[in-house]
């Protein structure tokens, strides 16, 4: 019995008749029921080439994207292109932020060497300080740059400083206010009281 489901399983039930009719094996069925079986068959056939049309309808839409020369050509001519083009955009504004943070530092630590450079003048509340300041540089592209253009860098680029103090230090290197100067620069944590 186990030997006629798995031949059923592979062949079609006519099929199997006659591999059971060379081995021998005589099954005796009426021209009724060989009718019913032959009927049956052609249903299944039937049915196979329409689920058949119908798969290859659906499939034929996802092969043709994935499988078709034309979708080979859109990908190599569009699709990888684009994303080869958006990592690269990214990529790019990744570094540029680096570069503008690194930028921010290096101004904050200008400023912050200037002026503890020249601290004794400013405590001193002496006119040479900004003279003086605006002349020495710690970094080589700094030279020339004058604390009150740093500054104006610093506080149009840096989120990070409080906006009040680094105003009025900058209104204090216009103005050529020490105490002021000295208030803000307190207030910002960049020399000791």
């Amino acid at each position: 019995m186990a030997f006629c489901t798995r031949l059923l399983e592979q062949k079609t039930v006519s099929t199997c008749l006659v591999q059971l009719e060379k081995w021998g094996i005589a099954i005796v069925l009426t021209d009724k029921e060989k009718n019913h079986i032959r009927m049956e068959e052609v249903f299944r056939e039937e049915v196979k080439r329409e689920f058949a049309s119908k798969n290859t309808e659906c499939k034929s839409w996802r092969d043709g994207l994935f499988e078709s020369t034309r979708s080979r050509f859109l990908a190599t001519a569009f699709v990888i292109p684009f994303f080869l083009w958006i990592h690269a955009y990214f990529q790019s504004e990744i570094e540029a932020s680096k570069a503008e943070a690194t930028f921010v530092k290096r101004v904050e630590l200008e400023i912050r060497e200037r002026l503890a450079g020249h601290v004794n003048l400013l405590k001193q509340e002496s006119p040479m300080f900004f003279t003086d300041i605006n002349a020495t540089y710690l970094y080589p592209e700094f030279n020339g740059w004058g604390m009150s253009v740093l500054l104006i860098e610093l506080s149009k680029k840096s989120d990070s400083l409080p906006d009040q103090p680094l105003e009025k230090m900058k209104q204090g290197f216009r103005r050529s206010d020490t105490s002021q100067v000295m208030q803000s620069a307190e207030a910002l944590g960049w020399i000791g009281r």
